[in-house]
This record gives C-alpha cells, structure tokens and sequence, in this order.
C-alpha cells in the first residue's frame, strides 16, 4: 500500500513538473502557427501586389515640366542616341521659304468690271456737245451717272463722262474701250498682287517671286499693283490721246485693277511635304557625364525632349540588366514593410481584429488587389506617346488616377480603421509606381483620411456622390496650396484642378460598380445594402406583417430597441435594427403557436404534449433561417436569426412535462435524489434546447437580450425605473448563467454599458400616459 502510494506521489509529481513546460510550449507552437500563417499569407498577397504594381513597369520619376525651372541638375548615366522631332522642325522651319506656295490666277475677277466699262461706252452713244450745253442735257448726263454707280464696281463723275462723250467719236471711242478691256484681260491673265505680298526681284520691269508658283505653268511673270497700273498708264499714253482723256481713262481703269492670285492650299501642301522629305532627321548622341539638365535654368522643348529620352534609355538598360530585377525586389520588400505595418495598426486598434472576422483581411487583401489593378492599368494608359510628349497632360493624368476607389470601399464594407489602413496602402503603392517624390504621396494621403472621415456614416449612394464631389474639392485645394508654394506653372495647376473632379467622379462610379460585387463575393454587406432591406415594401416584412401581426410589432421593437442601444458599445447599429426585423421571420409558418399572435383565441399548444410544442416553438430558428437563404439575405442576418436564441431552452415546456412527468410517479414515498434520478433517465433538457450557436458577435448579443427583454416586459404589471431594472439584470443573470454570452467578443465594461442603455430605452418605450377627466370643471 505504501509503495501504491508513493508511485502515486511520483506519477502526480511528474506531472505537476511537466504541465507547466507542456502548456507553454503547446501554447507557443500555436501562437508560432498563427504567426506563421499570417506572414506567409503576408508574403503571398505581397508577391501579387508586387508583380502587379512593379512587373514590367518602367515608370521613372517625372519632375521636370518644360515652361518651369529644373528642380536638379541631370546627367546622363548610361550613353544614348536619339532623332531630335524639335531640331528636325527647327530645321523645316528653316527652310520653309524654299517651299513654293502655289496659287491660282482668278480671271473672272475682272469680268463684271470689263461688263460695265462695256456698258458705259454703249450709253455715251446718246451723249452729244449740245446737251452739255443746256440744263436739261446735263440733267440727263447726271440721272445716267447715279444710275450707273449705284450699279456696279465702276464710280465715275458726269463731267468725266460729258468730256469723254465730246472729245471722242463714236468709233474711236469705241476702239479705245476695245483696247482697254484687251489690256484688262492680259493684266488679269497675268496676274496681280500687293507690293508686299512676297519679296520681289526686279526683272526688265516685272517682278519675279521665288517659291511662287501658279498652278499648270511652268513660270509666271506677275505684276504688283504699281507695276499693272505703270503699265496701264503707258498703254494709254502710247494711244496719242490728249492729256485730259488720258488722265479720265485712267482714273476709270484704276478701279478696275485689282490683286487676282488665290492661295491653292492642297498644292501648297504637296510642296511643302517634299520639302520635309529632302530634310533628313537631326540625330543626338550623348555620352555618360553629358548634363542634360542644369539646375535652376528654363526647360524648354529641346531640353525635355532630351530629358524623355534619357529616361526612355534608362527604362531600356534597367530592362536589360540586372538593375531591374533589384529595383523590383526592392519595391516588393518595401511593399511587404508596408502591409505589415498596416495590419499591425489594424490589430493593435482592433484588439479581436484576427478573431472576430478572419475574412477581413481576405477582404482587405482582394481589395488592396483590386485598387493596384485599376491604378496600373490607368497608369499603362498614361504611358502614350500622347502622355509621354506633354507633360502638363502627364500631371493632369496622374491626379485624374481614382486612387479613393480602395478608401471608399473598405470604409463603406469593413469600418474606417479598414478604410484608412487601404488608404495608406493605397497611396504609398501608387506613388512607388510612378517614382514620384514624398510631397506627392502625403497630397493625396491627407484626401484619403479626408474622404474616409466623410464617409463615415455614409447610408446611401447619393452620399457616396456628394462625398466624392467634397473629396475632389479638397484635393483641389491641396493642389492650388501645394503648387503655389512649389511654384508650378499656372497652367499645369489648372489642368490638375480640372482633373480632381474627374478623379472625384470616376471613384464614385467604380466604388457604385464594384461594392455590390465585393458585397456578394465575400458576403459582407455595408449599411447602404442593410438599409435598402428594412423597406416596409419587402416581400418578407410585408409577409411578416400579414402573417403574424403580433410578431412583425414585436420585431419593430426589437429593431429600435436594438439600434438604440448598439451605440453604446461602438457595435453596428445598421445591422441591429436590419438584422432585428428579420430575426423572428420563421414564425410565418405557424404564428398561431406564439402568444403575440393569439389574440386571446384557443392556445393550439394546449393539444400538444410539451416535447411538440417546444420542437416547434424551436423550429421557426430552423424556419427563419432557410427563408432568409432562400430570399439571398446577407449572411450576418442570417446568423442572428440562428444565434438570436442562443442555445436557451423552451422553459416553460421543460417545466411542463416535467410536472407531467412528476404526475405520473408516487413522489410522496421517493426522496429528493430519486426524483432527480427519475427526471434525469425520463427527461432530456437538451430536447428543449435551442440548436443555436451562441452569440458569436455583439450584434447577435444584443439582439437575443432585446428579444427577451422586450418579451418579458409584456408581463409587466407595474412599469417603474426599479422594476425596469431588475427585470433587465434577471436577463442579463439568466444568460449568463446558461452561458450564451461567453462566445461573444464582449467585456464586462461593456455588459455594464448595455444595461444602462437598455434601462434609458424601455423607460421611454413603456412610459405611462397621463389620464384626463372627460368632463373637468377646473379650466385654466
């Protein structure tokens, strides 16, 4: 025996030296898993976000614009060679005058003049000395003139026409208009032109114009306007008029000559592109040490161009060497530091963060995923050539980019510590693809928290809109701030303030378009899809209200008593008072069987034995649950209505048939122990219970206390802030008695916080009314 004895001692000894070791080291093999699981899921989503952020992309950092001041001095690091596009057009312009500019002779332009020189010698026909002897002739001479400048192009004065009517004959007038409209149409045949028109060269008398040509001859002689009317006044002399007519004719001949070449574009084109075609591209070479840029000197078109291609040749020898591969391992392990730092933020603010909701950082991950992808594809777009050339485009695009798409969502789907953990993220990523400086990245790091903070309680999509729109106002104001005091041109301030509100645009609509989907994917729903369920109109709440008034009444309460309390321990109030309206909605199959739906009629649980009545009280769990899948309601409402009662037993059925049971046995001659005995073969407590689980979140919690507590104070006979109460600490007791809380990510702070807020509620839900005499004789 003693021996039995001291191998006990042994045994119990060796244990006792074993627990402790055994129990610390099981417990750090398990945080060491936990720890190691969560690094490599780290590392995977790094790999992905790295290779889309950084594989392939040869962004280098762009902080010279041309029209503004080098920031730095730049040197060339590796050797290049380029053709110069501003030389090369340097040089076209150059030569440009050589191009002939072609032109074509308009001899109708001269056509109606000659049609009323015509006319005027056919009406000076009826003119003769004797009529500009009288009044009345002169009349007539004068009638005729007004008629005749109020015709055409031709002005003349009617002694001009009185002294050609007298001084020629008929016919010899006429032979001089003849040979006046023959010398017309040759200086309109040749062709007219102002003085200053082109250069001219003098040539026996007419002007020769080099790179001029009129179209379907080989060369022109074209008189200026001096020279035609030089020339007409010669023809006219050469006649052997007098002085007078000579003078009259030419006065109306003058009129008459006018500049007749029309620009032919299209030929003038096809001159100047065989101009360009002989100019052959002016190629740069520069060797490594070459300054591309000084410091603090104008950037002008050649020196950007320059600029551009000395980072087109360091895009290509990162490519091709090995500088590539380390600036991509850099990227990704300062990406790996990043995330890691974020998700430790989020553990440290959210102390249950990895517990509560694991698929949280699948959420974020897939999220952070989602928001690389957009901003990489819309930086690939910025690398057109378009983009690449002008760089007041380039900086208006980068600030268009909807780098708020991963703010909004993981705010709107998972809380703003999500929201600016995404952000931060979000915003260091996006500035290490495009190699831009930290100035940048703070810019739109600060909208980010900005944005989040407004988005806080965001319940509807036109919040979403009016948010977006106060984001871009405040990243319009951060740009016009940060580019005065880094005196950027006005120009490309301008540009960027248009391109915020585009920014602000186009998140809104992609955070519309991709939050359903994320929504459904994961199955975690924001406020905005939450609320759009509590619609009266809902075919379940209508079905609810039809089907079991006294139920839907009760859930009306549960929601606003749920809703009201939730605030006071930071709990999601947008899925109390949704998920509260649904939480009874198996009681639709048989609501006669609940006491709110009686109505003082038959109970139906009086023709049922108490193991039926409590299956099937019990059973609208079951029920509610696969009417909530069946109409796609989101997940969190479907595990209230299974976690709502918990694992709690039907009481007063178990009561019942255990006075039943009681009934049917001689307990006078059984001591206690026996009837316990009895009880226990005869009578499973667990065929009473609900199948649950057990509150696994606050929500859950609440509701379950706001459904036991808005049912037992319809017992109530006297509503007093004592009794409210104590009824609210037998509930609280009972629970956690039965143990329903102890899944539940609750304190005790916050148990104490509940029953406070819950007292505040059902005050004023049960308040009394004042009761007024129906005839009072007292008036005031």
């Amino acid at each position: 025996m003693a021996q039995e004895k001291q191998q006990k001692r042994d045994a119990a000894h060796s244990k006792n030296t074993q627990d402790i070791p055994i129990d610390a080291a099981t417990n750090f093999r398990d945080k060491a898993k936990i720890l190691g699981a969560y690094f490599f899921w780290l590392f995977i989503v790094t790999v992905l976000v790295s290779v889309v952020c950084f594989a392939w992309n040869d962004s280098m950092n762009v902080q010279f614009i041309p029209g503004n001041l080098s920031k730095s001095k730049i040197v060339a690091e590796v050797p290049f060679e380029f053709e110069s596009k501003v030389r090369t057009r340097k040089l076209y312009e150059q030569k440009r005058h050589q191009a002939r500019n072609v032109y074509i002779i308009d001899e109708k332009k001269y056509d109606n003049f000659i049609k009323m020189l015509k006319l005027l010698d056919e009406r000076m026909e009826g003119f003769s000395y004797e009529d500009i002897l009288c009044e009345h002739g002169r009349n007539d001479i004068k009638e005729f003139v007004n008629e005749f400048n109020a015709m055409g192009p031709v002005k003349v004065e009617w002694q001009d026409v009185a002294l050609l009517a007298v001084s020629l004959g008929q016919i010899e007038r006429t032979q001089i208009f003849q040979e006046c409209v023959s010398l017309l149409r040759e200086i309109a045949r040749d062709g007219v032109y102002f003085d200053d028109f082109l250069v001219p060269q003098s040539d026996e008398g007419f002007t020769k114009l080099y790179g001029f040509k009129v179209k379907g001859k080989q060369q022109q002689r074209v008189r200026t306007l001096e020279d035609a009317l030089f020339h007409v006044r010669t023809h006219l002399l050469s006649l052997e008029l007098d002085k007078d007519t000579v003078t009259i004719l030419f006065k109306i001949l003058k009129q008459g000559i006018k500049p007749n070449l029309v620009f032919d574009s299209e030929e003038s084109k096809i001159d100047a592109n065989l101009v360009a075609r002989s100019i052959k591209p002016v190629t740069i070479k520069h060797e490594v040490g070459d300054v591309i840029l000084e410091q603090n000197i104008m950037i002008d078109a050649e020196r950007y161009e320059a600029f551009v291609e000395h980072q087109r040749a360091l895009r290509a020898s990162h490519r091709n060497g090995h500088a590539s591969y380390y600036m991509f391992l850099t990227k990704t392990f300062l990406t790996f530091l990043v995330m890691t730092m974020s998700f430790i933020g989020l553990r440290l603010f959210i102390p249950n963060f990895h517990n509560l909701c694991r698929k949280r950082y699948y959420v974020l991950s897939a999220l952070i995923l989602l928001q690389v992808t957009v901003l990489r594809m819309y930086i690939q777009f910025g690398e057109l050539e378009i983009f690449v050339k002008n760089s007041t485009l380039t900086y208006a695009l980068y600030c268009m980019a909807p780098f708020l798409v991963a703010s909004a969502i993981g705010t709107l789907l998972l809380g703003v510590a999500d929201g600016l953990v995404s952000s931060v993220i979000a915003c260091i990523l996006y500035t290490l693809m495009l190699a831009r400086p930290i100035d940048f990245c703070l810019v739109i790091l600060f909208v980010c928290f900005a944005f989040v903070m407004l988005l806080k309680n965001t319940n509807s999509r036109s919040q979403i809109f009016a948010c977006s729109f106060l984001a871009g106002l405040i990243f319009a104001a951060s740009i016009i701030i940060h580019g005065i005091l880094a005196q950027v041109s006005a120009k490309i301030v301008v540009y960027q303030v248009f391109s915020t509100f585009a920014m602000s645009m186009a998140t809104s609509i992609l955070t519309v378009i991709f939050l359903p989907i994320l929504e459904k994917v994961f199955s975690v729903y924001t406020d905005i899809s939450l609320l759009g369920l509590t619609d009266y109109r809902n075919p379940l709440l209508q079905q609810l209200q039809f089907a079991a008034p006294g139920t839907y009444q009760h859930s009306l309460v549960v929601s606003i008593l749920s809703e009201q309390v939730a605030g006071s321990i930071k709990a999601n109030k947008t899925i109390c008072k949704t998920a509260a309206l649904f939480h009874d909605l198996g009681k639709i199959s048989k609501p006669e069987y609940f006491i709110e739906n009686q109505n003082n009629y038959a109970n139906p649980h009086d023709k049922q034995t108490p193991y039926i009545s409590s299956l099937i009280i019990r059973n609208h769990v079951r029920e509610g649950a696969s009417l909530a899948a069946a109409a796609k309601l989101p997940r969190v409402i479907i595990d209230v209505i299974c976690e709502h009662h918990g694992t709690t037993t039907t009481q007063f059925f178990h009561d019942k048939a255990r006075g039943e049971l009681l009934a049917e046995v001689d307990v006078i001659n059984m001591t206690s122990k026996d009837i316990e005995n009895y009880l226990r073969d005869k009578l499973d407590k667990n065929n009473f219970r609900y199948d649950g689980p057990r509150p696994r979140s606050k929500e859950s919690a609440i509701i379950m206390l706001a459904d036991s507590i808005e049912a037992a104070s319809r017992s109530m006979k006297k509503v007093t802030h004592q009794s409210i109460e104590n009824l609210i600490e037998e509930v609280f007791a009972s629970k956690a008695r039965d143990h329903q809380l102890d899944e539940c990510p609750i304190t005790l702070d916050e148990v104490k916080a509940l029953k406070k807020a819950f007292s505040f509620s059902m005050i004023h839900i049960l308040h009394s009314r004042i009761s007024h005499a129906k005839n009072r004789t007292d008036e005031p």
